[in-house]
């Protein structure tokens, strides 16, 4: 097997490695919170405008288009008015249902509501830009006001300087108006979110301008939203945020698959490097925080016999000192330093156009397209990199020892669940198989006795009988005797 596999060596397509791989990988790099702080900060959704005051950019931009409309170059049907009569048409339907959809900003305020802070600590945000409301149709004003239409529509419709100018116009207007539908109803939906105690994911950025939050990233542990309420001119939440204060950079380490046992790594547990030291550690991660972009975990001190074992990379300790699990994963992904882990049962893997031989799992560095097939399925991994030495890492753990660490797993998984209702139905069952034969013997016993004092009886009884005969007769006798005399 070794010779085929170093013919692609020959080939030029990779080199020919001693086999280095063992249960575990450098997959990737990964940020844990060591320390947490809880951090009050109030979330203030501005609505700076009246309900009259808002609406007057929209009725400014309805008038454009109905006046639009009402040029008299536009009242007899000509080439001119098919291409410019309805060019205002999509932002005038979106304006009719922007008047009802900025009324529902104040449903969020109460006027009769004084405005007070929950918290020393603030965002404001505001629920619709007034600016771009305001200055956005100032400009299409003057832009409407610098374009002349009138007198003949053939003269207008040859004049291209003038057919490019009003539909520039008409592009601003409908992109202006777009876009305050967009902002619109993406704040109506955040609004929403939070009188449903939900925090709106797209303002986690936002936070980062509190003065109170510590400049580590936006992606925050955990935030929770404790009351919102209904004040004059905003509607204002007061957020509980949980913020790493300590943030410490590991190199993690995934295991390798193989066939259909794994490291067993444990339940919210990460097995990590450290950067400096190279020391591996198990880390213990809250469970609510494990899937998380920013997990918070601490260094756990079980399992320290299987972390020496690691520490050396010795296979036949690995195998004694730690536990293994059925598991799976995918059939390859790349590694921290771009290899390709490929790792699963029944693979066809070519390199470029040649085969591999070996047997995954294994990691190939390599500068051509790695494809990997699964019955009818195919997948196809271009490089990340350019790969100075090209080469394929294979295990070193010899089929002898898969089949170790599959009987580990298959005996740490027996123990794990004797305490289940289902190995206890499967213990019960086996009692049952064992004091089955004692039953049925003891059974037979029982009525062997029964049977024996039953004759016994029947004896005792039969002599009984036969002595009271005896013993009536003798009295008939000795009484008939004296009679005759």
């Amino acid at each position: 097997m070794w010779i085929l596999f170093c013919l692609a060596y020959h080939l030029g397509i990779v080199n020919c490695n001693l086999a280095t791989l063992g249960f575990t990988v450098e997959c990737d790099m990964i940020t844990v919170a060591k320390a947490t702080e809880n951090v009050r900060l109030g979330l203030q959704i501005k609505i700076p405008l009246s309900q009259t005051e808002v609406l007057k950019p929209l009725v400014a931009m309805t008038s454009l288009a109905e006046e639009w409309k009402a040029l008299p170059i536009f009242q007899q049907d000509s080439p001119l008015k098919t291409q410019l009569y309805n060019m205002l048409t999509p932002g005038e339907v979106i304006i009719k249902s922007l008047k009802t959809k900025v009324l529902r900003f104040y449903n969020y305020i109460n006027s009769n509501a004084p405005t007070k802070n929950s918290t020393s600590c603030n965002v404001e945000i505001l629920g619709f830009d007034d600016t771009s409301l305001e200055e956005g149709s100032k400009q299409l004003v003057l832009t409407r006001a610098g374009i002349t239409l009138n007198g003949n529509s053939a003269d207008a419709f040859a004049n291209k300087d003038l057919l490019r100018k009003c539909s520039d116009f008409a592009l601003n207007f409908n992109t202006l108006v777009s876009s305050w539908e967009e902002k619109i109803d993406e704040n109506l939906a955040n609004l929403n979110l939070l009188s449903e105690h939900k925090f709106p994911e797209n303002f986690r950025g936002i936070l980062e301008t509190a003065s109170c939050l510590a400049a580590t990233s936006p992606n925050f542990e955990k935030i929770d939203i404790v009351k919102c309420s209904k004040q004059a001119t905003l509607y204002n939440c007061e957020l509980s945020i949980l913020e790493p204060t300590r943030l410490v950079e590991y190199i993690k380490q995934c295991p390798v698959l193989y066939e259909d046992t794994v490291l067993k790594v444990g339940e919210n547990s990460l097995l990590v490097k450290d950067i400096v030291t190279n020391k591996l550690h198990f880390l213990e991660c809250k469970p609510e925080s494990i899937f998380s972009t920013l997990p918070e975990c601490m260094i756990s001190d079980k399992n320290q016999n299987c972390l020496n074992h690691l520490q050396i990379d010795e296979i036949d300790s690995i195998i004694t000192a730690c536990s293994f699990e059925y598991g799976s994963g995918p059939i390859a992904y790349r590694i921290k330093n771009d290899g390709l882990l490929i790792q699963g049962s029944h693979l066809s893997i070519l390199n470029g156009e040649v085969p591999i031989l070996q047997r995954p799992p294994l990691v190939i560095y390599s500068n051509q397209i790695v494809k990997i097939s699964l019955e009818d399925e195919e997948l196809s991994f271009k490089p990340t990199v350019v790969f100075a030495e090209q080469k394929i890492e294979i295990t070193k753990v010899s089929g002898f020892n898969i089949g170790r660490i599959q009987l580990r797993a298959y005996w740490d998984n027996f123990y794990s669940k004797l305490g289940s209702a289902e190995y206890l139905s499967y213990a019960s069952l086996i009692l049952e198989a064992l004091f089955a034969p004692l039953t049925f013997l003891g059974i037979i016993l029982g009525c062997r006795r029964n049977m024996s004092r039953r004759k016994r009886i029947a004896k005792i009884v039969k002599r009984s009988r036969k002595d009271n005969y005896s013993e009536n007769m003798q009295m008939l006798s000795k009484r008939s005797r004296k009679t005759r005399k």
